[in-house]
């Protein structure tokens, strides 16, 4: 889903007990919408994981490639070879997307879990504001 790339302040480390009704209404609706933003930023990263993966193992397949043979025993490697070459490229750009996944990935899960403990914290104010009704 696009967002636009508005400044959107975070509800994260908002304080529930002092809002009234109102009020925790526009902060659930904002915190449902960074919880999207979190969720797909994850799902993002989760693709750049498996592209970089993708990619490093390709690459490390052209490292065999490009392994010398004399009389059918390995010398070494072919450093002038095309292959090995395709085997920096591809194990680079591999690793570069596996570990900016990751990173994303781990920040995104950590903002989710913050922002879900704030819509389980409004959710519980609302409960109790209806239960003493």
């Amino acid at each position: 889903m696009y967002y636009k790339k508005e400044k959107m302040e975070s509800v994260i480390g908002t304080e529930v007990e002092s809002l009234d009704e109102k009020g925790l209404k526009e902060v659930s609706i904002a915190a449902h919408k960074e919880d999207q933003i979190n969720y797909d930023i994850s799902e993002n990263a989760m693709c750049f994981i498996v592209l970089g993966s993708i990619l490093a193992i390709i690459g490390v397949l052209f490292l065999f490639l490009s392994l010398k043979r004399r009389m059918n025993v390995w010398v070494g490697i072919n450093f002038e070879g095309f292959q090995f070459y395709v085997f920096l490229v591809f194990t680079t750009v591999g690793v570069a997307c596996l570990i900016y996944g990751l990173i994303r990935l781990i920040i995104a899960k950590g903002r989710r879990k913050k922002v879900n403990d704030l819509i389980a914290a409004i959710n519980y104010k609302r409960l109790n504001a209806e239960a003493d009704k």
